[in-house]
């Protein structure tokens, strides 16, 4: 977020504070900020947030078995006596 105008700069921290530690979260949910510093439609977040855990998980399950797989190859090049 840019604030470009002086009257801007005034608002912002007027409204920060205000909401303190909370202004983040206002800027991104309230229509009211959003207008009054011209950001558009309120951001849609995900309210479910099970499907972003289960993304997370099945990408970790994911990189783990990559690397258990390649720590497997790297430990048989190791073990290999002649």
């Amino acid at each position: 977020m840019y604030l470009c105008t002086w009257t801007q700069r005034r608002q912002y921290a007027s409204f920060k504070e205000l909401l303190g530690p909370g202004i983040n979260l206002h800027l991104k949910e309230n229509p009211l900020l959003r207008d009054i510093f011209e950001l558009g439609q309120p951001v849609k977040l995900d309210t479910n947030g099970k499907a972003s855990k289960n993304r997370r998980k099945l990408y970790n399950n994911a990189a783990s078995k990559a690397r258990t797989i390649s720590r497997g190859k790297h430990r048989d090049k190791r073990s290999f006596v002649h």
